[in-house]
């Protein structure tokens, strides 16, 4: 293959088959082995570019159980304990260590998932260390409350950014699902694209509203009977 000045050029390799392989489980369900996969670019017998980096194999399902999006990983159902990662740190001075000291102490606590809360935390090493504690890694793009924050005035900009976002991590094995908004659906036209190059890039799931169907009833921020969060989510079907 020949490239000009400037141009690019996607290049797939078909047909990569693992026999048996050992697969990635989240925490507490079992072992997360990861693979490592070294990719090289020769001209003229030379090495002109190289990358190394770590995969798990894994298989996620997403079902309607009970009105609410059920997540199965391996043929599985993983009941997920988890919570909000917001800022990783206010001067952003996080080290790939403090990474895996936060992600260790939230596998020891016996907690399954993260939300990448407004999508705040942008480091290999999060992705990385929630891969090496098997942590579900809950993605949102960059769009808070309407109320917090306003619609993006170049979605065009957005989408660039959102695809940058999906190429750059969706190879690790943690990352399970992506979310539009925090707490309401991104504007119609943007969900539509975000639909669509999830779809396109990835193939994880989008939902597009954090406490929205089929993830939630509107948030919980009162004192309230806990049967009440099994009761009334709104009835919902997804097909996909």
């Amino acid at each position: 293959m020949r490239l000009g000045a400037g141009e690019t050029k996607t290049v797939e390799i078909p047909g990569i088959i693992v026999k048996n392989p050992r697969l990635w489980w989240p925490n507490t369900y079992g072992e997360q082995f990861l693979y490592t996969a070294e990719v090289r670019v020769k001209v003229a017998g030379r090495t002109a570019d190289e990358k190394s980096f770590q995969f798990g194999i894994r298989r996620f399902d997403y079902i309607i159980d009970g009105n609410c999006l059920t997540l199965y990983c391996n043929g599985s159902r993983i009941v997920i304990r988890g919570g909000n990662w917001g800022m990783d740190n206010g001067l952003k001075l996080d080290t790939a260590e403090d990474y895996d000291n936060k992600a260790r102490l939230t596998a020891e606590a016996n907690l399954v998932m993260i939300r990448n809360w407004v999508g705040q935390t942008n480091n290999e090493a999060f992705y990385a260390a929630c891969d090496k504690y098997g942590l579900l890694v809950w993605d949102d793009f960059w769009l808070a409350n309407p109320a917090d924050g306003p619609d993006p005035k170049d979605e065009e900009m957005f989408v660039q950014n959102a695809i940058d976002k999906i190429k750059k991590y969706r190879h690790h094995a943690s990352l399970a699902l992506y979310c539009g908004r925090n707490e309401a659906n991104p504007p119609e036209s943007l969900n539509e694209k975000l639909k669509e190059i999830t779809a396109e890039y990835d193939g994880t799931r989008l939902i597009p509203n954090s406490a929205g169907p089929p993830v939630g009833s509107g948030g919980g921020y009162a004192l309230r009977d806990p049967r009440q969060y099994f009761d009334d989510v709104p009835d919902i079907i997804l097909r996909s």
